[in-house]
């Protein structure tokens, strides 16, 4: 893949990639990766990821099923890509797949009651 931008700009680039291994290039950082399923119902196919204690992932599209299959890897990956970094083509490695979402710690986090109104 190769992107350019205008005059010496950096890019913030946000990623999905269906894929049957965990996509990685040292570019961008890995944000997240859930293995799905496909489950089929009366408004169509969606494609739905869980991992334990975290959000979900679900996409529901008429051509979900033309572009995500049962228990593929769907990944993002994101970053700030360089000028110098646009000048040739991103290359992708593959791994083996495993469930994947990036976790922020603050040192100085309090408890934060949420309210409905």
């Amino acid at each position: 893949m190769r992107l350019t931008a205008l005059a010496d700009s950096p890019v913030y680039l946000d990623l999905f990639i269906a894929a049957d291994k965990l996509p990685t290039t040292p570019l961008l950082v890995l944000d997240r990766c859930e293995v799905g399923t496909l489950i089929a119902s009366s408004r169509g196919v969606t494609y739905s990821a869980s991992h334990p204690g975290r959000p979900y992932v679900e996409i529901s599209h008429p051509h979900t099923s033309d572009y995500l299959w049962n228990k593929c890897c769907l990944t993002r990956l994101s970053g700030v890509i360089a000028p110098k970094d646009m000048n040739q083509d991103i290359l992708f490695e593959f791994a083996p797949l495993r469930s994947y979402i990036r976790t922020h710690y603050c040192p100085n986090v309090f408890e934060i009651e949420l309210v409905s109104y």
